[in-house]
């Protein structure tokens, strides 16, 4: 009996929580026109509207236009509707033009909506300056 108390107060949450995802609709994003292989994109991202979901971040996929996803990461740390995060260029990321891809909200319930990223979501990754690596590592042990 005391099983069945609690399925219905866990419905309710889980579809109060889901009606609240479902008003997720929009994410605008705003990054620089060029960024170098190897460095960071730094984008800002605004919700159409604020979360009540505790422990909530963004997914962000990006990749080259014509191409599939080849990199992301997560935004979190949510301010209102706005969260900031940077995201990992590869240094052998092709060069042209790339574009994001996918916005995803993710909850810290384990529930998830895809958002539509607004604005203009295209950048171009530009070839990196020389690369300067070690070449030798003196040890000591101690």
């Amino acid at each position: 009996m005391k099983r069945a108390a609690l399925i219905v107060p866990i419905c309710l949450l889980s579809l109060l929580i889901g009606i609240r995802l479902s008003g997720q609709q929009e994410a605008k994003v705003e990054k620089p026109k060029n960024v170098k292989q190897g460095s960071t994109l730094p984008l800002e991202i605004n919700t159409d509207k604020a979360s009540n979901v505790s422990a909530s971040y963004l997914n962000v996929q990006i990749g080259p236009v014509g191409g599939d996803a080849v990199t992301g990461g997560n935004c979190g740390n949510f301010q209102g509707t706005k969260a900031a995060c940077g995201l990992a260029i590869p240094f052998d990321a092709k060069l042209g033009t790339w574009k994001i891809m996918k916005v995803t909200f993710n909850a810290g319930t384990g529930l998830s909506k895809d958002l539509t990223p607004t604005g203009d979501l295209t950048f171009e990754v530009t070839p990196h300056e020389n690369l300067v690596l070690p070449s030798q590592a003196a040890i000591e042990i101690k």
